[in-house]
């Protein structure tokens, strides 16, 4: 059964009979519990199930229901959906009950805008009375246990205020027929004295599961089917470790135990996490900020770990970390053990996903993360350093190149756990040498290991692991933008790789030699060299694979000025993508067309299409696809002259882009914005976004070239007037003392980029007045190169004007005249999203 699929609400009662483990003595309480509640005389006791997410609290729920049904004699049972949004209101918390217990219509729990009235919490109780009496007629003291889910969300959302809490507290006291058995993640939701709720309920804890509980789970899981795998004494201590004991991963790593499959234990677990994600962000937000260091130095330390070895690891000492730490234990989000043979504990995360969350999102976030790379402690105790080894192998050899680096890294470290951050070692594998060395940024180091990996193999005679090792190699120059020498080492690979029929080894390497030579320029090339990738991925059945030869196809296609080519050649790729399932892909494509239809002008359909990339990546969290989705409807929408829609989205990609630390192309969002921001009438705008540009070089050609074009639009459309009155707020911003740059280069930026707009002379010489007023140490070849470019063109050009002038300052004039001052754009290069490209005006 799959962790993202175990919703025990959903569960036949055998099921949940045939799977419940390790609860036998908390389900005993519980029952103990409601018998002394049904026998009568005096209040009633209530329940709390308190406990981490994945330790099973819903299961114990349908637990308890299962074998209250199966007693004669029992109470009636109602159990509340786990999420409970119709629930507006207190009055309302009664009236769900006493629909569940009626069997009324779900569709007809409408949740409530208005307030209550003042009578409608002691109407809603009455009915609530009637309704459990009308339900056991003949039982002189009737009894309900009401199951309620996330009793603490409930309290925050619902009951709100201390007089909410009060009608509570008074119905659990004096209302002799409702008993609440309640789950929650806080175990101290009424321990305060000051609490209404305060000793409202009976606490009853979910220890975690230890060996003899997997055991028991594997060996029901087993019942019924031959020849099932039975996990080893050594296996079952790594699930029980790697796990922290929850009942919910040792689902996740059923499959793992009975299908010896790594590979789709770790998709489980994954999709667990996403499924998850908004639970973890609102925990994460909860936390403190100190207390949230500490959390982070245990996950990227390891756990488990005693308070003093994690005091070190942040740099102090335990007691400055005490207070923040106790927030972790408080909260429930750690928990100790006491150290075998020592008198200290040593303190690990509760819930485990939690910690496949955060190694995902925060530590191996993007190209360095997998599935399988947040499970390497448990790879490394589950499985042999033999068997990890040969895992890596298939998997290369089936081209999962990422998933096959996780077991090589695990492998190596199994072997020869010293050689880790040694300087100089060297193994029997040079390929795994330089696995461990890449991973540690010592790119050189990890080459010139690649290298002697395949000379070795070639010694040896071994074609496909030559093949493999100049493949990585090639791989490794790509990623580091070195990619003459990255088209040299996959053309070697590709060679060795036909000649040993390594097929899969074969494509990856025209792939990406054919990305390599579309960002050297080298278009036709690229596409010829992607063409045989795409043959290869069709042969093999890679839908994925081939949609992406088909997209970097489209994208030199499109630097090849061959639009109309290229969106059906996107086309077909976008459908390989889609049957494959894969969204990201997808998106990337649309990406592509919509450059391409940009590229024929047709800026509705661009828009359209890039919405649907939008769309695709906001659904599978791809922040710089989405922020290159965002920048090229700017791109599009400006066009159009869609200016308030244009700004925004320049401004919403510049955001994104500076979160992910793309500073290059967050300058050129920056630029667009700060475009139209002049054309509508916002200079100040502007003012606010390039104070957040990290590296001003990265903007101080564009952005004069970008206010250079707006100036021009707005005397086009609005007059010389106007264009000369928003120069000036940019002049008396760039003159301002605060400014953070130097205004000499922008100022110089500028007249090139008006002189090359062609604004009137009118309008170009009262700006360059105004330049050379307001900035007094502006360099005189600069003022004096001005001051001739207007005599130059105000005389329609004539060469007599450059004669009689200073050489230098006439030759510099030529070159600002002749539109060669601006520096061209590199094209964009076939990556996985494109880059920014320029507007066309």
């Amino acid at each position: 059964m799959r962790a993202s699929r175990f919703n025990p609400h959903a569960m036949s009662d055998e099921a949940v009979k045939a799977l419940a483990t390790g609860r036998e003595d908390v389900l005993a309480q519980i029952l103990g519990v409601i018998e002394a509640n049904r026998s009568g005389g005096g209040s009633l006791q209530h329940v709390l199930i308190a406990a981490p997410r994945g330790m099973g609290k819903s299961f114990l729920l349908r637990l308890v229901q299962v074998a209250l049904q199966e007693r004669t004699g029992s109470p009636r049972f109602v159990l509340l959906p786990e999420e409970q949004p119709n629930i507006t209101t207190p009055a309302s918390f009664l009236d769900e009950i006493r629909r569940t217990l009626e069997g009324g219509d779900p569709g007809g729990a409408m949740p409530r805008f208005a307030e209550e009235g003042p009578g409608a919490w002691d109407e809603a109780a009455a009915r609530l009375e009637a309704a459990i009496r009308a339900a056991m007629p003949d039982d002189p003291h009737p009894l309900l246990v009401a199951a309620v889910e996330n009793l603490d969300v409930l309290l925050d959302s619902v009951f709100r205020g201390k007089a909410n809490q009060s009608r509570l507290r008074k119905l659990l006291a004096g209302q002799p027929h409702l008993m609440l058995l309640a789950t929650t993640l806080k175990g101290d939701l009424d321990q305060g004295y000051d609490a209404r709720l305060f000793h409202a309920f009976a606490h009853k804890r979910l220890r975690p599961w230890e060996q003899a509980d997997y055991m028991a789970y594997f060996r029901r899981r087993r019942a019924g089917t031959k020849d099932a795998a039975h996990p080893g004494e050594s296996r079952l201590k790594a699930i029980a470790t790697f796990t922290g004991g929850s009942p919910r991963m040792a689902v996740v790593l059923a499959d793992l135990v009975e299908e010896g499959d790594p590979l789709s234990a770790a998709g489980t677990l994954d999709r667990l996490v996403d499924e998850l994600t908004p639970y973890y962000q609102d925990l994460l937000e909860r936390m403190p900020p100190r207390s949230r260091a500490l959390f982070d130095a245990l996950v990227r330390g390891g756990e488990p770990c005693s308070q003093s070895d994690l005091a070190a690891r942040v740099g102090t000492t335990q007691n400055r970390i005490a207070q923040h730490f106790a927030w972790l234990r408080e909260n429930e989000v750690v928990f100790g053990e006491r150290r075998q043979g020592g008198r200290d504990f040593l303190y690990r995360i509760a819930d485990r996903v939690f910690v496949q969350y955060y190694r995902k999102r925060f530590i191996l976030h993007g190209g360095n993360y997998t599935p399988l790379a947040a499970m390497t402690d448990f790879l490394a105790t589950f499985f042999s350093a033999d068997e990890n080894r040969t895992r890596a192998l298939d998997l290369l050899k089936q081209g999962a190149e990422r998933e096959a680096q996780v077991f090589m890294r695990v492998a190596l470290e199994q072997e020869r756990p010293e050689l880790a951050g040694s300087a100089d070692f060297f193994t029997s594998s040079g390929l795994l040498q330089g696995f461990i060395l890449q991973d540690a940024n010592r790119h050189e180091e990890a080459f010139d290991a690649f290298e002697r990996a395949a000379a070795r193999a070639e010694e040896e005679g071994d074609k496909g692991r030559q093949a493999l090792c100049l493949y990585i190699m090639g791989e490794s120059f790509r990623q580091l933008g070195r990619h003459e020498e990255a088209v040299d080492a996959l053309s070697r690979s590709a060679f060795l790789a036909k000649k040993t029929n390594l097929k899969s080894i074969q494509r990856s390497c025209l792939l990406l030699k054919g990305w390599s030579l579309g960002h050297l320029g080298r278009y036709e090339t690229a596409v010829d060299t992607l063409d045989q990738a795409t043959i290869l991925a069709d042969e093999e059945g890679n839908k994925i694979s081939k949609a992406t030869c088909l997209r970097l196809i489209g994208t030199n296609l499109i630097q090849l000025n061959c639009a109309e080519t290229a969106i059906e050649v996107l086309s077909r790729a976008v459908t390989l993508a889609k049957e494959a399932g894969d969204g990201a892909e997808q998106a990337r494509c649309f990406l592509n067309m919509g450059i391409g239809l940009g590229q024929l002008g047709r800026h509705e359909e661009a828009i359209d299409i890039l919405y649907r990339a939008e769309a695709l990546v906001e659904e599978v969290g791809d922040k710089r696809t989405k922020a290159v989705c965002l920048h090229l409807l700017a791109l599009s929408l400006g066009q159009l002259e869609r200016l308030e829609e244009t700004l925004s989205y320049y401004l919403s990609a510049s955001c994104i882009f500076a979160d992910l630390k793309y500073y290059k192309w967050q300058a050129s969002s920056l630029a667009g914005a700060c475009h139209y921001a002049v054309i509508l009438d916002r200079a100040n705008i502007c003012k606010e976004a390039v104070r957040e540009v990290r590296d001003f070089s990265l903007i101080e050609r564009q952005l004069p070239e970008e206010l250079a074009a707006a100036l021009a639009y707005v005397e086009q459309h609005e007059g010389r007037a106007e264009a000369f009155a928003r120069g000036q707020q940019i002049l008396r911003w760039w003159s301002e003392p605060s400014l953070s740059f130097d205004a000499h280069p922008m100022l110089r930026g500028l007249f090139a980029g008006l002189v090359h707009e062609e604004v009137s002379p009118g309008l170009l010489r009262d700006l360059t007045e105004e330049m050379q007023a307001d900035f007094a140490t502006l360099p005189a070849p600069d003022r004096q190169a001005m001051s001739l470019t207007l005599d130059y063109l105000e005389s329609g050009r004539d060469e007599a004007v450059l004669q009689r002038a200073d050489p230098d300052i006439a030759a510099a004039v030529r070159t600002i005249t002749s539109g060669t001052a601006r520096e061209e754009q590199p094209p964009a290069a076939p990556a996985a999203t494109p880059k920014p490209a320029r507007k066309k005006r």
